[in-house]
């Protein structure tokens, strides 16, 4: 597998979290009950930072060989 491959499958990732995401937004708009909209509220907090790094990792493993890029200190080591 290319990073080129690995990058699309990251993306495509990521807008599955994102379209969850946006799911969840939606139900938790909907909620009448306040502990429904909690539990909502918290999912939508543990999937926020799966999301980003997702992204964060599509665009490194997409652009990982480009002169000039600078990579995320996040994950260089």
């Amino acid at each position: 597998m290319t990073l080129q491959q690995l990058s699309q499958q990251y993306r495509e990732e990521a807008q599955a979290l994102h379209g969850r995401i946006v799911f969840l937004r939606q139900e938790q708009d909907r909620c009448d009950d306040r502990e429904s909209a909690e539990l909502l509220r918290r999912r939508i907090r543990e999937l926020e930072p799966l999301h980003r790094q997702t992204r964060q990792l599509a665009e490194l493993t997409a652009r990982y060989y480009d002169r000039g890029y600078h990579k995320n200190a996040y994950y260089t080591l």
